[in-house]
């Protein structure tokens, strides 16, 4: 049978961003709150309209 190999090491930080996606995962991540917290102030920030009530008797 064949022998098994395990190996731990640790990763520089340039590694890790190869394997993450780096800069570019969190900047898309970044962004994506950014544009919905501002979609959610605008939408907070509108204008609030009374219906018009006409009675008729």
């Amino acid at each position: 049978m064949s022998e098994f190999t395990h190996e731990d090491r640790e990763l520089d930080i340039d590694q890790l961003d190869g394997v993450s996606g780096g800069d570019l995962a969190i900047n898309l991540a970044a962004q994506a709150y950014e544009d919905l917290g501002k979609r959610l102030v605008a939408a907070v920030h509108q204008p609030v309209t009374q219906p018009s009530v006409t009675l008729h008797f």
